[in-house]
């Protein structure tokens, strides 16, 4: 009888371990999201028993299975849209000839595109869908979104002493914000960028210009992904952020924030689901009215609570206050205007703030 019972444990044995077995070598469903692969294993059914060394044999065999950030590289390429970039175009050989790139050489491309055109529809609120309207908008505001972003990384300079940078571009457009973060601070150790926009023509326009502002500025491969959705559509799997690429990501909320066609409730939960290590927010816009500054504010008071929450910068211009840029003075000329007066000076709402999560 003892015989017996020693067999059915053997027996029970060799039946959990093939279990686990299989466990193992199952694949992670590509739908789930890193909250869902957890739920699955406690759903998984498990087998009772009251032997202790069956119990021990169970823990040293259990699978670890990994954040999705963790996932393999096949994994993560099933998951995530197929990187997009724009190639063999005027617009591209133009570019690729540039000995050495700057903003200014983007905008006058645009300018020679757009001539007298006036700014796009919806003043880049609605997402840019060809070549002309996207002209029309570097030609009307490359200079506007460089001049905030200088402003904004002044206090940033720190940044270059740091290993590793992650950059995500929230609604980059054609990626003004993110060359423009790169040419001001003159970064080299970006590691990983992630560009996010609904329209598929200006992603792909971004991705080409931070390919060519990061490859002469560093030597390190160019990473990036590119994310071709609406921001409610943004799944955790989406902006999952791996730690090869260092514990720092930069944010830029260019011209975005004020944007009231999206649920800012579901970005907030976004960020803190999927971002790790320390998180510096950079948040620019024009100022517009008082509901959309509060709009922006209330992302900003969303984080406040997280640990070490740092305001670092918080700042803003209205039409009748005193005057902090326009474009004759952005180029370095005297504006001819009494500037104090003036209807073509800039304002701006800055916010920069760092949270670790």
């Amino acid at each position: 009888m003892v015989k017996r019972e020693k067999m059915e444990i053997i027996l029970l044995i060799i039946i959990i371990c093939f279990v686990v077995y299989c466990i193992k070598k199952t694949k992670i469903d590509t739908g789930d999201t890193r909250h869902q692969v957890y739920d699955d294993i406690e759903e998984k059914p498990s087998v009772a028993t009251n032997y202790k060394e069956v119990e021990e044999t169970i823990d040293d065999l259990v699978p670890v299975f990994p954040e999705i950030e963790e996932l393999s590289e096949e994994t993560e390429s099933e998951i995530r849209d197929p990187f997009m970039i724009e190639e063999d175009t005027e617009y591209s050989m133009y570019l690729n000839s540039v000995y050495k790139l700057e903003v200014s050489d983007i905008q006058k491309f645009a300018r020679e595109e757009a001539k007298t055109l006036p700014p796009p529809a919806g003043r880049g609120k609605i997402p840019l869908k060809d070549e002309i309207a996207m002209s029309q908008y570097v030609k009307s505001y490359a200079n506007m979104h460089y001049a905030k972003i200088r402003y904004a990384v002044e206090n940033l300079m720190w940044l270059e002493n740091l290993d590793y940078i992650r950059i995500v571009d929230w609604g980059c457009g054609v990626g003004l914000a993110t060359i423009s973060f790169l040419e001001v601070t003159q970064l080299d150790n970006c590691s990983f960028y992630t560009l996010i926009e609904p329209s598929e023509v200006s992603l792909k326009r971004a991705s080409l210009h931070t390919k060519l502002f990061h490859e002469q500025q560093s030597n390190r491969k160019f990473e990036c992904r590119t994310i071709n959705k609406e921001f409610d559509e943004l799944s955790d799997i989406d902006v999952m952020q791996s730690p090869e690429f260092g514990n720092i990501t930069v944010h830029l909320f260019s011209n975005v924030l004020d944007v009231e066609s999206y649920d800012l409730g579901h970005l907030v939960r976004l960020i803190k689901d999927t971002q790790m290590g320390k998180n510096i927010f950079i948040c620019v816009s024009p100022y517009q009215t008082e509901r959309l500054r509060s709009r922006i504010d209330d992302f900003v008071t969303f984080f406040s609570d997280c640990f070490d929450f740092q305001m670092i910068c918080s700042d803003e211009s209205k039409k009748e206050d005193p005057v902090w840029s326009c474009n004759s003075l952005f180029k370095g000329y005297q504006c001819y205007n009494d500037c104090e007066q003036c209807n073509s000076k800039w304002t701006k709402i800055v916010r920069v703030f760092s949270v670790n999560l």
